[in-house]
């Protein structure tokens, strides 16, 4: 069995998992955690405009506030690229998963 389809298995897996779980939350608890997996989706998606040009001191990347200003100017948080990051990025496809069950 080839890797891509047993990470459809294990992601099927998970959202049935997740779909019987989330059947016992309140509304209240539901949109807390979409409220939240949709923030954490904006924040790495800020994150990855920011880090266009990262900052590497003795091995280890940092992000400096320079970065994040930059990105502002050069216009980097557009919505039609955020789209399409969230659609092809594998850094944010676990969090596409549970949004699909929440």
């Amino acid at each position: 069995m080839d890797e891509e389809k047993i990470n459809e298995q294990e992601a099927d897996i998970a959202t049935e998992a997740k779909t019987n779980a989330v059947g016992s939350l309140s509304w209240r608890d539901l949109v807390l955690a979409r409220v939240r997996l949709l923030a954490q989706r904006r924040i790495s998606w800020l994150r990855n405009t920011w880090s266009k040009d990262k900052n590497d001191l003795s091995g280890r990347t940092m992000l400096s506030y320079h970065d994040e200003i930059d990105g502002y100017l050069k216009n980097l948080d557009s919505p039609f690229a955020e789209i399409e990051w969230i659609k092809t990025s594998k850094e944010v496809e676990s969090l596409n998963i549970e949004l699909n069950v929440v």
